[in-house]
């Protein structure tokens, strides 16, 4: 007979999982961040590794939004997106 003793001990743990709709979301706030920066400050004042840096958010997050909308399309579509 086994009792509560014997039993390994247990954790209970919860995993938050992220949605295609937040990566979206978020991705768009970063692009949104990074042309208000662009429009209020002086690129030319920034050095170039910053200038990249903010390219680089931007290209991320453009590819974020397009893996995850072509996602959804072939979700609700019959025909997938192969763009």
């Amino acid at each position: 007979m086994i009792n509560d003793k014997d039993k390994p001990d247990e954790v209970e743990g919860m995993v938050e999982f992220t949605t295609r709709e937040e990566y979206v979301k978020l991705s768009c706030d970063a692009i949104t961040t990074i042309l208000q920066m662009k429009i209020e400050m002086d690129i030319q004042l920034m050095s170039k590794q910053d200038q990249r840096r903010m390219n680089s958010i931007l290209k991320k997050s453009l590819a974020i939004i397009d893996i995850n909308l072509t996602d959804m399309y072939n979700e609700h579509t019959e025909e997938p997106c192969d763009e």
